[in-house]
C-alpha cells in the first residue's frame, strides 16, 4: 500500500502544480483550450484522492466477510474515476462553443510545453511501477495521464495555430475546435477505462502464459503429481487467487496428501514476492471427499452417522479402491458460553477398510 500511495502522492503534486497554472494563464489570456486543458488536469487531481482512498480500501487483510481480501475495490474506484473522467469530458465539450477571444501571449504555449514534458514523465513512471505492484490504480491514472500528454500537444498546436487568425479568418476557431478535440479524447479516455475496470469487477482471469509457465514449473518438480490438469488464476486487485487441479499418482494417505499441498503453497506463495492473496490446491487421485453442512443443533454422534450413511451410494467396488475423507460443518452452529464449538469433524476410511476414524474423537 505504500509504495502505491507513495507514486499517488507524485502524481497529484504534479497535477496540482500543472492545474494550477493552466487555469491561472487559461483565464488570463481567455485560451479556452488551455482552460480546457487545466480542468482536464483537476480532474487527474481528483482521482489521484479517489485512487488513494481506495487503494486504501484495497489493500486491507483479508477477514471473515471478505476471504480474499478487499483487492476488487480497486476496480470499484476506478470505475468512479473512469465516470468522472466521463462527465469532465462532456463538461468540456459544452465550455468549447462559448465566446471565442484573440490570443496573442505566447508564454500559455511555454506553459503546454512544461505540461507535456512532465505528464510524460508521470504516465510512464505510474505504468511501469502499476505492473511491477499489481496495482489497477496506477495502470489507470497512468493511463489517463498518458492521454493528458496527447491532448496537451493537441493543445499546443491550437493555441500555436490561433496566434495567425489574422493572417487566415479559419484560425479564429483553432481554440474551439483544440477544446473539442480535448474534450473528445477525455471522454474516450473514460469510456475505455469504464469498460476495462467494469470487465474486471465482473471476475477476470489472468491469461498470462509467463504465470502459468512458472507455476507448471514449480508443479513438474514433484514426482506424485501424475497430470496438471486446471491452473486458474483470478484477480483481485493487487492479489492474485491460484486455483490449481491436480491429478497425483496411486493413493496416497492423508498426511501425505497434506504434506503435499502445503509444500505446493509454499512454494508458488515465494515464487510471487508480492500479490498472492491465497493459494488452492485441489489434488485428485484415488481419494473421495465428502464434506457435508447440518444443521445448528445436530449432536457429533448424529453427524458422523450421516457421514457413514453417505458411504451406501457407493459400490463396493468403489469402496475397496478409494480413500474417503469426511468433513463435517456446520456452518450455522452457535457458540455456547463455557463450551468448546463441536464442528469441524474430520475423518477417513481407507480402501479395503469399512471402519471410519474419527481424527478429533
Amino acid at each position: 500500500m505504500n509504495n502505491v500511495n507513495k507514486y499517488i502522492k507524485v502524481s497529484f503534486a504534479n497535477n496540482v502544480f500543472l492545474t494550477l497554472i493552466k487555469l491561472f494563464f487559461g483565464y488570463i489570456s481567455k485560451s479556452k483550450t488551455l482552460i480546457a486543458d487545466g480542468v482536464h488536469c483537476a480532474s487527474d487531481m481528483l482521482t489521484d484522492i479517489i485512487g488513494y482512498i481506495g487503494n486504501v480500501i484495497s489493500s486491507k487483510k483479508p477477514d471473515v466477510n471478505h476471504p480474499f481480501g478487499h483487492g476488487k475495490a480497486e476496480y470499484i474506484t476506478s470505475i468512479f474515476i473512469s465516470i468522472f473522467i466521463i462527465i469532465l469530458s462532456v463538461k468540456i465539450f459544452i465550455n468549447s462553443f462559448t465566446p471565442t477571444y484573440k490570443i496573442d501571449n505566447y508564454y500559455i504555449l511555454l506553459i503546454s510545453f512544461i505540461s507535456i514534458v512532465t505528464k510524460y514523465f508521470i504516465s510512464n513512471l505510474l505504468i511501469k511501477k502499476g505492473k511491477i505492484l499489481n496495482s489497477n490504480i496506477l495502470v489507470t491514472s497512468g493511463t489517463e495521464s498518458k492521454y493528458d500528454v496527447l491532448s496537451s500537444t493537441f493543445a499546443f498546436i491550437f493555441i500555436l495555430l490561433s496566434f495567425y487568425q489574422d493572417k487566415c479568418s479559419l484560425l479564429k476557431y483553432a481554440d474551439t475546435i483544440g477544446s473539442i478535440v480535448i474534450s473528445i479524447m477525455t471522454f474516450k479516455v473514460g469510456i475505455s477505462l469504464f469498460i476495462l475496470n467494469f470487465n474486471s469487477s465482473l471476475g477476470e482471469v489472468d491469461i498470462k502464459k509467463e504465470s502459468k509457465n512458472n507455476i507448471k514449473n514449480i508443479l513438474c518438480k514433484y514426482k506424485e503429481i501424475k497430470n496438471i490438469r486446471r491452473i486458474t488464476i483470478l484477480k483481485y486487485g493487487t492479489y492474485r487467487m491460484l486455483i490449481i487441479d491436480i491429478e497425483v499418482k496411486g493413493r496416497m494417505s492423508i498426511n501425505k496428501f497434506y504434506e503435499l499441498d502445503q509444500k505446493i503453497k509454499y512454494d508458488i506463495k515465494s515464487l510471487y514476492t508480492k500479490g498472492v492473496n491465497s493459494v488452492k490446491v485441489d489434488v485428485k487421485g484415488k481419494i473421495i471427499y465428502i464434506i457435508i453442512d447440518v444443521e445448528d443443533g445436530t449432536s457429533k454422534i448424529d453427524a458422523e452417522g450421516y457421514a457413514v450413511k453417505s458411504l451406501e451410494k457407493f459400490t463396493a467396488e468403489e469402496l475397496d479402491y478409494y480413500d474417503i475423507q469426511f468433513m463435517v460443518t456446520s456452518k450455522n452452529e452457535k457458540e455456547v458460553e463455557g463450551q468448546s464449538k463441536i464442528y469441524p469433524i474430520a475423518g477417513a476410511k481407507k480402501a479395503k477398510n469399512s471402519q471410519v476414524i474419527w481424527t478429533n474423537n
